[in-house]
This record gives structure tokens, C-alpha cells and sequence, in this order.
């Protein structure tokens, strides 16, 4: 199938899985063995090996769960190493020099860890090393990536776990058109009534925005943002899936992307964003002419969703914080503690850093990093499209998540060297 054939395919299958939200008749088995099969035939070994260590353990792991097999989530994370191995061994001397000081921070975190027995280091130093590796064949083959695919697929990922979620708890999915965040109300609803808590199998809301958005940044990554259907097109579904899924950080993410993006497009941006703005301010006028909820739902906290979210996530950072007043100099250590309601993180990773390494810790870790940065800003002047791939990333962890998967912040920024133009041609010149 030739590429606009391919394109014409996704718009087609966007519209019909975004339909069968309301529709709930196709069966999320097909739509994920046919997600698999067109991601293997429209992608490359390494634009593959991306989407299969960073998503598809996690989304292939969760469908198989719930069909009561474990482990097969592993599998992808293998495969995908094992479709850029050659790649790693082709470039292990490039690599090894920029993966030296993500090195000692992994290890830092294993020797923070000397007194706890339950894994949490391990996973950090693996994913660590992984999302590492996984981003330096990216960046250094970024010549025959073709950023716009990823996002794609990741779009049609996106609106997969939505359809999954609602599938999986047997939500009711969106009442209407315009029904903000239902994901997240409906979640939070079956988690109380179900008794589910922290670490029983449910599909995180954030999950699903934070693909989107990723998808979104990877989709614009290496193009000009013309107010072109196609663009359009995918554009909305980005938005379309986060503002459905109802995570707040994912909703301002996707606004601080598509301004971002215009902003550094020289002579025309001021005018796309004034576009932009133009939009955005004619959507939320409708909303309020509608008389919707849906802004008081974006805005402010009410009902049991919001109870659940904003005190639990409050009462993880006050333990958090306590941890840190009683350890101040070295932390409590590497380790899955009780951040409390059952929580085994902070939900923040610098209040988890804090408390579990200390201010000597953080202190070490916030110097090998702001020195790989400024060496980075001084040699290459990377601009602010190649930092934007961490911004999903990064908000995430500010909200969500444990050290062992936040961790990808600092593997991207050891492998981001790779992304500057100059660098890998001079890399596969050597080749």
C-alpha cells in the first residue's frame, strides 16, 4: 500500500474507532490484532522497536491480562531490542560516551537502594538504560525515521485504550459529543464501587492523553504546521482523545505543544498563533453559550473523581515530604514505600527523588544533569522542537508515575545529542 493509500486507511479507521466509542460493536480483539499488523507493515525495524518498548509492553501487556495471561507485555519490550541489536552494536562506541554519566545516576539509585529487597532500582536501571538506547538508535538513524508515522500510530494507540478502558470496566463510555473527561469520572467510579486500589488491573486515564500527546508531538515533529486537512485531521484527534480522557497536564501539554510548534516557525507564526488563539477562544465560548459542564469540569474540583484525584495525589506528597524532613541528607532510599491510599510512589518525581535519595541525591543527580545540558546547549544549540519530545514526558512526571518509568526524562536527555542534524551526519559518515 503506497503512502497516501496508508494515510487515507488511518483517516478511515480514526473516524470508525472514534464511532465505536457510542457504538461499542467491534470487538477490541480485531482492532488491536489490526492496529498490530498495519504498525509492522507502515513502519520501520527502528520506528517498530520505538512504539514496541515505549507502548506496546504496556498496551499489549494490558489486553493480554485481561484475557488472563501474563507476561506477554515482556515479549514486545524483547522484540523491539531485538530489531535495533544490530543497530546498538553498530554504534556501542557513540553510544557508551553518552550513556557514561546517565550511567552513574543509575547507580547512584542502586546504591540508595543497598538496604531495600523489592526491586524498584532494578527496574530503574534497566528502563533507564533501555529508553536510552532506545531513544540514541531513534535519534541517530533520524534520517530514516519518518517522525509522522510514529505519531500516527500512536494516535490510533490513543483512541485503542479508550475504547479498551471503556471495554475492559465496562464503562459507559461518552454520553454526547462533548462529554469531557469521562473516562476519568467513569474510572474513578468503578474504582471506588469495585474496591479496586493501587496495583490491581485498571487502565490509567492519564495513560491514554499522555499517547495522544506524544503521538501529537511526534506527528509535527519534522514538518511545518499548515492548516492543511491532513493536519487537521490528526490534530484533532490528539485533542480529541485527551480532552475525552480528562487529564488536566495532558490538556495543557497539547495547547503548549501546538504553540510551541507555531512559535518556531519564523515569519508565519504570529499569525498561526493568532489563528490558534482565534479557535480556541470560539471553543470555549461555545461551551459557555451551551451552558456545558465542561469547563467547571476542566477547571475546578467536584464530584467523586475529583475528591479522589486531588486528595489522593495530595496525601502522596505530604508523605513524600515527610520522608524528606526525616532523611534530609540521604533520603529513605530507593524502594517502593507507602506514599499513602495504598500508593507505592509520590506521583511527583522530584518530591520522589527527595525523599528517597536526599539533598545529596538530588544534589548529584541535578549536577550530571545541568552540565549535560549546558555541554549540550554550548556544542549543538538544539532548539526548542528537539527538547519537545520530553515534554509529555516531563509533565507526566510531575503528576503521575514512579521513578521506574519517569526515569525516561534523564534517558532523554543523554541520548538527545544524537538528535542534532550536524552530529549524525558526521555519525554516519564514520560509518
Amino acid at each position: 500500500m503506497k503512502k497516501t493509500g496508508f494515510t487515507y486507511f488511518f483517516y478511515f479507521l480514526c473516524i470508525i474507532l472514534i464511532g465505536d466509542l457510542f457504538l461499542k460493536s467491534i470487538p477490541t480483539g480485531l482492532i488491536f490484532a489490526l492496529i498490530l499488523f498495519s504498525q509492522s507493515v507502515y513502519l520501520n525495524k527502528i520506528e517498530n522497536s520505538f512504539i514496541l518498548i515505549f507502548f506496546m509492553g504496556k498496551i499489549a501487556g494490558a489486553f493480554f491480562i485481561s484475557k488472563g495471561l501474563i507476561g506477554f507485555g515482556g515479549i514486545f519490550v524483547l522484540l523491539g531490542l531485538i530489531l535495533i541489536l544490530n543497530q546498538i552494536i553498530k554504534h556501542k562506541k557513540l553510544i557508551l560516551k553518552q550513556y557514561i554519566p546517565l550511567l552513574l545516576i543509575l547507580l547512584l539509585f542502586i546504591v540508595s537502594s543497598i538496604n531495600q529487597y523489592d526491586g524498584k532500582a532494578t527496574s530503574i536501571f534497566l528502563n533507564g538504560t533501555i529508553y536510552f538506547l532506545t531513544f540514541s538508535i531513534l535519534f541517530i538513524n533520524q534520517h530514516k525515521i519518518n517522525f509522522e508515522k510514529i505519531g500516527i500510530i500512536l494516535l490510533i494507540l490513543g483512541i485503542y485504550l479508550l475504547l479498551f478502558s471503556v471495554d475492559l470496566n465496562n464503562l459507559d463510555g461518552p454520553s454526547h459529543l462533548l462529554d469531557f473527561g469521562f473516562l476519568r469520572d467513569q474510572t474513578n467510579i468503578y474504582s471506588v464501587n469495585s474496591n479496586i486500589i493501587d496495583g490491581d488491573f485498571i487502565v490509567s486515564y492519564h495513560m491514554v492523553g499522555f499517547i495522544s500527546l506524544i503521538g501529537l508531538v511526534f506527528f509535527l515533529f519534522k514538518k511545518e504546521i499548515h492548516f492543511s486537512a491532513k493536519n487537521l485531521f490528526f490534530i484533532f484527534i490528539s485533542f480529541l482523545i485527551i480532552y475525552y480522557s480528562g487529564g488536566r497536564q495532558n490538556l495543557v501539554g497539547f495547547f503548549l505543544v501546538i504553540l510551541v510548534f507555531l512559535a518556531s516557525e519564523g515569519k508565519n507564526s504570529l499569525k498561526k498563533i493568532m489563528a490558534t488563539l482565534f479557535f480556541l477562544g470560539t471553543f470555549v465560548t461555545i461551551i459557555l453559550s451551551s451552558k456545558s459542564e465542561v469547563l467547571t469540569s476542566v477547571l475546578y474540583s467536584g464530584g467523586i473523581s475529583e475528591a479522589t484525584e486531588a486528595s489522593g495525589r495530595t496525601l502522596h506528597f505530604v508523605y513524600g515530604l515527610e520522608y524528606f524532613s526525616n532523611n534530609i541528607l540521604t533520603g529513605v532510599g530507593i524502594g517502593f514505600h507507602d506514599y499513602g491510599n495504598d500508593a507505592k510512589w509520590a506521583h511527583n518525581l522530584f518530591i520522589e527523588l527527595l525523599a528517597e535519595v536526599g539533598l545529596i541525591g538530588v544534589f548529584i543527580v541535578l549536577l550530571i544533569t545541568l552540565l549535560k545540558i549546558i555541554s549540550l546547549r554550548k556544542s549543538i544549540g538544539l532548539g526548542f522542537r528537539s527538547w519537545l519530545i520530553a515534554l509529555p514526558f516531563l509533565l507526566r512526571s510531575m503528576v503521575s508515575g514512579s521513578l521506574t518509568t519517569n526515569v525516561v526524562i534523564f534517558s532523554f536527555i543523554f541520548s538527545v545529542y544524537f538528535l542534532n542534524r550536524s552530529n549524525y551526519l558526521k555519525f554516519n559518515a564514520i560509518d
